[in-house]
C-alpha cells in the first residue's frame, strides 16, 4: 500500500485531546499467555512489514524527560478519524489523538509536562491509524483496560486481545510487544496501519568540553554535547572570577558575556552545542561558565584561564 511522503511545508496544527491512565499495581501474566522477543535494543526501531506501515518523522534513539516533542507524518487521504499516538513505558500509558489534513498529513505535539512525567527507560511510541476501511480496528477501553481488535465473530462485534491492568506493569516491553503483535497480525476486515519506534527516556543532561587557557583575545569556542532535542536552546553564561573562587558579586567592571546556543545533531549517539565570543580586551583571569537547558532543567559549569 503506497503512503505519501512528508514534506518539509508540511505543518498542521491539529485539535489533540490527550487521555492517561496509570498502572499502579502488578500482575503477572501466565507465560503461556504471551509471546513476545527477548531482546530489545535502545534505539528506533522501524517495522519492516512496508504494507502497514505510515509515514513518520523518526524521534531519535533518546528523549530528555521534560523536552517537547513532535511527531510529523502523513497516511491515507481523505480519512475522517483521527491519527493516534500510543506511549507505552513502565507504569505509564497515554494515548494522544491528532486531526489529519485532508491530504493525510498530521503534527501530533507532545509537551513537556507528559514528557516530565514519562518513567525513564524504554518507551514505546506506536503511531496507528485507519486503513482503506476508515476506521480504528484496534481500540483501548480505559474504563475495563482492554484492548480489542474488530470480529465480527465476537459477541460485540470485537475480540478482547488482552487487559493492559492485568499486564506486569514493571516491563513496558509487554504491553508495547503485545500491542505491536496485534497490529502486525490482524485479519479481514481489520486493516489498521501503523509504525512503532522504541526510544530511551533519560534525564537531560548537558555536558561542557574541557576548555584550554585562552592565549588569545579573539573568537573563544565553549561546546559540549547533550540529550536535549535538536533545535532547543541552551542559556550561557561566561564571568569573570576576579581571583575569587566563585561567581562574584557585581561590583566594579566584570568582564561578563550571555548568550544562546542552539542544539545541533550530533554524529553519535549524544547532540551537540556550541557558543562562541569574542574575548577581545577581556583581561587575564579565570572565568566561570555556565550552560543551562531553556525547556528542560538541567545545567553544567566549568571555569577556563585567559592567560
Amino acid at each position: 500500500m503506497a503512503c505519501g511522503c512528508i514534506t518539509p511545508e508540511t505543518s498542521v496544527k491539529p485539535a489533540e485531546n490527550q487521555s492517561s491512565i496509570i498502572i499502579d499495581h502488578d500482575v503477572t501474566i501466565p507465560a503461556t499467555s504471551i509471546t513476545i522477543p527477548v531482546t530489545i535494543q535502545p534505539t528506533a526501531t522501524i517495522i519492516p512489514d512496508l504494507n502497514k506501515t505510515i509515514d513518520v518523522s523518526d524521534p531519535g534513539p533518546f528523549l530528555a524527560r521534560g523536552d517537547e516533542l513532535t511527531i510529523k507524518g502523513k497516511t491515507l487521504p481523505g480519512g475522517d478519524h483521527p491519527v493516534r499516538t500510543w506511549l507505552i513505558g513502565d507504569n505509564f500509558v497515554n494515548i494522544i489523538n491528532t486531526t489529519t489534513n485532508p491530504d493525510g498529513s498530521f503534527e501530533s505535539n507532545i509537551n513537556n509536562i507528559l514528557t516530565y512525567d514519562m518513567p525513564k527507560g524504554l518507551l514505546f511510541m506506536i503511531i496507528q491509524c485507519p486503513g482503506p476501511n476508515n476506521r480504528f480496528d484496534i481500540n483501548y477501553s480505559p474504563k475495563s483496560g482492554t484492548v480489542d481488535v474488530t470480529d465480527p465473530r465476537g459477541l460485540h462485534g470485537y475480540t478482547s486481545l488482552f487487559n493492559l491492568k492485568d499486564i506486569d506493569a514493571k516491563d513496558s516491553s509487554v504491553a508495547g510487544y503485545l500491542l505491536v503483535n496485534a497490529l502486525e497480525n490482524q485479519h479481514d476486515p481489520a486493516d489498521d496501519l501503523y509504525r512503532y519506534f522504541i526510544i530511551d527516556v533519560e534525564e537531560g543532561f548537558i555536558t561542557i568540553d574541557q576548555i584550554p587557557n585562552q592565549t588569545k583575545r579573539n573568537l573563544v569556542s565553549i561546546k559540549g554535547t547533550t540529550n536535549l532535542r535538536t533545535s532547543d536552546k541552551i542559556l550561557v553564561e561566561v564571568v569573570q572570577l576576579g581571583g575569587v573562587n566563585e561567581v562574584p558579586i557585581w561590583v566594579g567592571n566584570w568582564s561578563v558575556t550571555t548568550g544562546i546556543s542552539e542544539v545541533r545533531k550530533g554524529s553519535n549517539a549524544n547532540n551537540t552545542w556550541e557558543f562562541l565570543f569574542n574575548a577581545s580586551g577581556w583581561p587575564p583571569d579565570t572565568y566561570y561558565v555556565s550552560a543551562m537547558g531553556i525547556n528542560v532543567d538541567t545545567m553544567a559549569e566549568t571555569t577556563f584561564k585567559l592567560v
